[in-house]
């Protein structure tokens, strides 16, 4: 008669007696396992739309999502809007406050790219560490951790 009533019963099997087997690691209760399915979506948003914040919204980080986007947002806005500076203010016909207006420009420009650029760097960060994280990792990291950044 076999122990447990079956051949093998409460004895390791081949696979789990071999050389560096390790149990599985398990979540903690409450952890959601489903979680890692938003892993693939939120790491191709964040390497193409990582400026705006859509990867944070995927993974359910609506204050980090919305941060991204204002900031990103707002400077293509100051960008846009800040070329009409020269001539509104040029139309007074004044040098000196077109030469003013123009290095104005030249500093919302300068500020303007660099947080666009920041924000698509974090996207481009984010979406590259969603990717390369193992499922486990993810979902500890980012469902049961909460990290919103990086």
């Amino acid at each position: 008669m076999y122990p447990g009533g079956q051949p093998g019963a409460g004895m390791p099997g081949p696979a789990m007696s071999a050389p560096g087997w390790q149990q599985p690691p398990t979540l903690p209760p409450g952890a959601d396992w489903g979680f890692k399915d938003r892993k693939i979506a939120a790491g191709i948003c964040g390497i193409f739309f990582g400026s705006l914040g859509v990867h944070k919204f995927i993974l359910g980080y609506i204050k980090e999502g919305v941060i991204m986007a204002l900031l990103s947002v707002g400077s293509y806005v100051a960008f846009f809007v800040s070329m009409f500076i020269p001539a509104i203010v040029g139309a007074g016909g004044s040098d000196a406050a077109t030469g003013a207006s123009v290095v104005a420009l030249f500093v919302i420009w300068g500020i303007a790219w660099l947080v666009i650029m920041a924000m698509y760097i974090i996207g481009l960060v984010e979406g590259i560490i969603y990717l390369t994280k193992s499922d486990y990792d993810f979902v500890m990291r980012y469902s049961v951790h909460h990290r919103g950044w990086f």
